[in-house]
């Protein structure tokens, strides 16, 4: 139990070390942290301008991996709140600190994903 709660504070620390970063860009960052697992798979969603973005942060220890399991329920979970039809229109952001498989690799890139590795 404790080992599941340090996991939970260091994802929540990682998720607002990547708000900040956000911010620090010139986007306006609603974080969605107080909803926990009902967040549906988005971590935080952002604007700056006209662009908006749909976020998931994976503060992983360095040693394990994403697969696509990730990046399909980022995608999914951003499709469900925009409209199949309209994902094309928004920034689908995917930060981590870790690496991907090349199989999580490939899905992003073919759903247009974006991945981007932040340590903290």
């Amino acid at each position: 139990m404790l080992a599941n709660f340090r996991r939970k504070r260091a994802g929540r620390r990682y998720e607002a070390f990547v708000a900040d970063l956000m911010r620090q860009q010139g986007w306006a960052v609603t974080e969605r942290t107080d909803l926990g697992f009902d967040d549906e798979g988005i971590d935080m969603i952002a604007s700056k301008g006209l662009r908006m973005a749909y976020v998931q942060c994976k503060g992983w220890n360095k040693h394990k991996q994403l697969h696509e399991n990730v990046v399909d329920h980022l995608y999914g979970s951003v499709a469900y709140q925009v409209g199949p039809q309209n994902v094309h229109t928004v920034d689908v952001l995917l930060f981590t600190s870790t690496e991907l498989t090349p199989h999580a690799v490939a899905h992003a890139k073919k759903l247009g994903v974006q991945v981007l590795h932040e340590r903290f």
